[in-house]
């Protein structure tokens, strides 16, 4: 649940700053920004060690709060 919540807020903030990923194939561009955001979650897993920070990042809704 948290982990799709925070790939829910990173969806929220790539949109609000227009970030797209553009590659030549067709349609690969939506899969790029998946795979985008899988690896900076993975990254958040591996340095978070602090899990009340996790609150102050979300809403409890999935919105992103900053």
């Amino acid at each position: 649940m948290k982990r799709a919540s925070h790939k829910q807020a990173l969806h929220q903030l790539l949109d609000r700053y227009g970030v797209t990923i553009a590659r030549h194939d067709c349609g690969a561009g939506h899969a790029n920004r998946e795979h985008l955001l899988d690896e900076i979650l993975r990254i958040n897993d591996r340095f978070n060690h602090n899990p009340s920070l996790d609150e102050a990042l979300n809403s409890g809704d999935g919105s992103y709060k900053p």
